[in-house]
């Protein structure tokens, strides 16, 4: 376990950053890193570093939303993990995946034979950035030494390992257990989605439902005994579900048992439960409550292609 603030430098932290597009501002963050500390790189030149840092962002945007990107990446020869940040006072186009301009930029740079550390990193400063009630105050208004006082005063650290909590996706969509069946169908159309976790009005998860359980409710139980039933040609098995979906609830359908890890749990359980258990899916829970899903394509994102 390592304190975050280390890698913390109020000469890394940029106020003004003026830049107006997402190339500029990694490059002006890059030169920073170079100016202030360039034994940081090892042997790799500035040019390199940000011909690697725009290659990634060419693969997938690293702006992430809400105002804030990410650019990072991993370089064989770098020797010391970095952190630069900049503070954008007009916003700046970045390719978002919520389409929004971002304000705050922090650039990450590490060597390849340390896999997780950005991610460690990244999952810090997003929790930090959350807890606050104005970020833009708070650059505006702080110096670079009382910002980098700010972090170190959380005393964050971090983890050798990787946890559910930083690769799980924060969950947005969800049913309740008093909805009715016909609100949640169309939701599950608009959003092009087969499953949603149930939770209760604490937003304790309760279990989930599918369309799976929709369908397996209107087969008569006596069909579910036999090989085939091409031979029946004149059923109609929603004919219920359509007479009554007014006055279905979720709790109706409900599946209780669903596969669940607690936000600390760690990589390698992850891997068990989707792999050799075959869950297509996770919801991760803390306290009983639901913060978020962890499913195959989270860990090529965050693991594999991060």
């Amino acid at each position: 376990m390592m304190a975050f603030e280390q890698y913390i430098y109020p000469d890394l932290i940029i106020k003004d950053l003026k830049a107006t597009n997402k190339q500029e501002a990694i490059k002006l963050l890059i030169d920073k890193v170079y100016e202030k500390h360039p034994s940081s790189s090892g042997d790799v030149k500035k040019e390199e570093a940000f011909a690697e840092a725009m290659q990634r962002e060419e693969l997938q945007s690293t702006g992430l939303g809400q105002g804030r990107a990410f650019p990072h990446v991993r370089i064989d020869g770098w020797k010391d993990f970095v952190i630069a940040l900049g503070y954008c006072k007009e916003d700046l186009p970045f390719e978002s995946l919520d389409d929004q301009p971002v304000f705050f930029i922090c650039l990450m740079i590490s060597s390849k034979d340390q896999p997780y550390l950005i991610l460690k990193a990244m999952s810090n400063i997003i929790k930090f950035l959350n807890e606050l009630e104005n970020i833009r105050s708070l650059f505006e208004n702080k110096t670079p030494a009382e910002l980098a006082d700010i972090f170190k005063n959380k005393q964050l650290t971090i983890k050798k390992i990787v946890e559910a909590q930083d690769i799980m996706r924060p969950l947005k969509t969800f049913a309740k257990l008093d909805d009715s069946i016909e609100a949640v169908v169309k939701l599950m159309h608009l959003k092009k989605i087969d499953v949603l976790p149930v939770v209760d009005n604490e937003n304790c998860l309760k279990g989930q439902l599918s369309c799976f359980n929709i369908f397996d409710h209107e087969v008569p139980e006596f069909f579910k005994q036999l090989n085939t039933v091409s031979f029946v040609r004149n059923i109609d098995p929603f004919e219920k579900f359509f007479k009554l979906q007014k006055n279905l609830k979720v709790k109706d359908y409900l599946k209780e048992d669903c596969a669940t890890v607690e936000h600390n749990a760690t990589l390698i359980e992850i891997i068990f439960l989707l792999t050799t258990k075959k869950h297509p899916r996770l919801f991760v829970t803390k306290d009983k409550k639901l913060v978020g899903i962890i499913d195959r394509f989270c860990i090529l994102d965050r693991i594999l292609f991060f």
